[in-house]
């Protein structure tokens, strides 16, 4: 067993939700649909009007820039917003405060002052080893992660991100052994 101390921090889970945002399918099939309606849209505006085709173009151009920005902008300041009326210390007591992640044989088990959860390896996602971070995926978008500031040195991070993997990768190897 191997188990790990630390406290979270709402810069924490703002790079959380800036990896999940990079990386989860479901945001990366929303940026292409919206692309798409965004063209849609500018090239709806560019053809109906205008009937000259240097306009049109133009029309398409302009419409286009102006929807993107205007839609980074609003999910700018939308996340701004959420990220700043739902995360503090009062409204979120279990979140920031100090956590002991343990990685038992069968499960990873996570521990607050108000909380105690266990998941088992069968059960898990996904594990990430980012630049700053181990994430433990218990599901597409949630996931326990770890600072790496947590650990003593970049080794025994590494260490932990390695046995999280072979726990989960073991857990899927026995789960399709069963399959068959």
């Amino acid at each position: 067993m191997m188990t790990v101390k630390f406290t979270l921090e709402p810069a924490d889970i703002k790079a959380f939700s800036a990896h999940n945002r990079r990386h989860s399918p479901q945001h990366k099939r929303m940026r292409y649909i919206m692309f798409f309606v965004f063209a849609a849209l500018s090239l709806h505006y560019g053809l109906t009007s205008y009937h000259e085709p240097l306009r049109q173009v133009v029309g398409f151009s302009v419409a286009f820039a102006v929807y993107l920005v205007v839609a980074w902008l609003s999910g700018h300041l939308l996340r701004t917003v959420a990220f700043w009326r739902s995360f503090t210390s009062q409204q979120q007591p279990g979140l920031f405060c100090e956590h002991s992640i343990t990685l038992a044989d069968d499960a990873v088990v996570e521990v607050t002052s108000v909380n105690e959860g266990r998941n088992l390896w069968s059960g898990i996602h996904s594990v990430i080893n980012a630049s700053k971070y181990i994430y433990i995926f218990v599901a597409a978008n949630s996931a326990h992660l770890i600072p790496k500031r947590a650990f003593s040195s970049p080794e025994m991070a590494d260490a932990f991100f390695q046995r999280a993997s072979q726990l989960h990768s073991n857990a899927r190897k026995g789960e399709q052994a069963c399959r068959v």
